[in-house]
């Protein structure tokens, strides 16, 4: 099944690619619509604007952190140099901030305190974090002895101004070390962002939808309609992707009327533009889907295995196991990951859960939970998958957050269940559900075959509200 979704995922980049001009926006939008809406694809969607997400957060996480330090540095600075303390400073009264206006403490303040981050803007260099800025201002206060007449006046006492300049030493040591920290932070930002196909694919949406934004109904109380209008006139400065001259290119898509040579390299440099970017998407896409395909393989041949050439010793082992069956079959399961080339770890202990097997050496930690039955046990694997959502959905924030789960189920006996054959959505994870028949031959085929029983994906599903 995932052999299809590769091949159709290249004809749609592949016809996608080859459009030039006009052509190549509405095909665009085809493609887009056609991974959000693939049900696979789109899975693996929300796992790349995921995967953004929490670039994004992090990148401000550490913004905070910083300026929180910068906040409590600029306090220290201005406790031994009172003078320097120009916080009261009353901005412009025409509004514009002058060079100095821009280096004065006042305006420091009025940059930490603001509550909201900048959107990220995906392809540039620029820095435009607050901890940036509040590193250009307290630089040029500590930095400048010019600034700090107080520490040298023929009123201060030797002992006095060498201890001054002493702490003014160590807190432009604690400024130079800060502004480390924030040089190799942004540049560590610049290098994921400028790879991360979540950020292209929600620069992309973006664009699409300021090419064609849909309507918006203004309301009828004139200060309100005032700030909706600039909210349509600020959508060109949203996060996303810098493409100039979005007016032409509108003009190129929807006006028959128009016709110019700056309107039509507007649009050539565009789509030139764009081609990579979504490239990009597509080859992440292209990479999960084969990334998911081979655990699956390794699953399913696991499975072949054990039941084609297995079969007869690993219900032996299960019998002789006494009382820990569940443990044995998955040391199998264990050995035969690491033959594979995996490092699995048996229960381990991640975040107080505790699950039978995992990865966390792989890029999108394998996670197991393995059972088995011998009689009626529908509802003990129910509540076994429901275990499994519970672990996972546990590890969710953590450096051990799974992306693919895999429940495999051991049939020694009893009934053979039928389990979802589709992937089963978690809470930004997904779920493959596997039986593996060691059954003896007595309970199979035409000597003691029973009606399958088929659980639907409803039970192993949480409850609706």
């Amino acid at each position: 099944m995932l052999e299809d979704l590769v091949e159709l995922l290249d004809r749609q980049w592949k016809f996608l690619h080859a459009q030039e001009g006009t052509v190549f926006y509405r095909q665009l939008r085809r493609f887009v619509r056609f991974v959000q809406e693939e049900p696979r694809l789109a899975a693996l969607l929300r796992d790349i604007q995921r995967d953004a997400s929490e670039l994004t957060h992090r990148h401000f996480q550490h913004d905070q952190a910083l300026t929180q330090m910068l906040v409590a540095l600029k306090r220290e600075f201005v406790k031994q140099v009172p003078d320097e303390d120009d916080s009261s400073t009353p901005p412009p009264a025409n509004g514009w901030l002058t060079p100095t206006d821009e280096l004065t403490f006042a305006r420091f303040d009025a940059i930490a305190s603001h509550p909201h981050a900048r959107p990220v803007k995906i392809d540039t260099l620029t820095d435009n974090t607050k901890s940036k800025k509040l590193l250009g201002i307290l630089a040029a206060k500590i930095n400048n002895p010019d600034r700090r007449p107080s520490l040298f006046s023929e009123s201060t006492s030797t002992t006095r101004t060498k201890d001054q300049q002493s702490k003014i030493n160590e807190l432009q040591i604690q400024l130079l070390d800060l502004q480390q920290q924030q040089e190799y932070a942004h540049r560590n930002f610049v290098d994921e962002k400028l790879t991360s196909s979540g950020l292209l694919l929600n620069g992309v949406l973006q664009l699409l939808h300021d090419l064609n934004p849909e309507p918006t109904p203004l309301s009828e109380d004139e200060e309100e309609r005032d700030v909706q209008m600039r909210a349509q006139v600020n959508q060109w400065f949203n996060e996303g992707l810098e493409t100039p001259s979005k007016s032409k290119i509108i003009e190129a898509l929807y006006d028959n009327n128009t016709s110019s040579k700056d309107r039509n390299d507007a649009l050539e440099h565009s789509v030139q533009t764009l081609k990579p970017y979504v490239e990009r998407i597509y080859e992440d896409l292209r990479l999960r889907v084969g990334t998911r395909r081979s655990l699956l393989g390794l699953i399913n041949r696991f499975q072949h295995r054990c039941q084609w050439h297995d079969r007869l010793r690993l219900f032996e082992l299960a019998q002789g196991a006494q009382g820990k069956v569940e443990e044995t079959l998955t040391a199998e399961l264990a050995l035969w990951f690491f033959d594979q080339g995996l490092s699995p770890v048996s229960k381990p202990m991640m975040a107080g859960l505790q699950p039978d097997l995992t990865d966390p050496s792989f890029k999108f930690n394998l996670y197991v939970e393995a059972k088995q039955y011998n009689d009626d046990a529908r509802s003990y694997l129910v509540h076994g998958f429901h275990q499994l959502w519970d672990t996972v959905s546990g590890l969710k924030g953590t450096p051990y957050e799974v992306k693919e789960a895999f429940y495999v189920v051991f049939r020694c006996g009893g009934p053979r269940y039928v389990l979802p054959d589709q992937a089963l959505p978690g809470e930004g994870w997904t779920a493959h559900l596997r039986l593996i028949d060691i059954a003896p031959a007595n309970e199979r085929g035409s000597q003691g075959a029973k009606k399958p029983i088929v659980i639907p994906v409803d039970e192993f599903m949480p409850a609706s509200p």
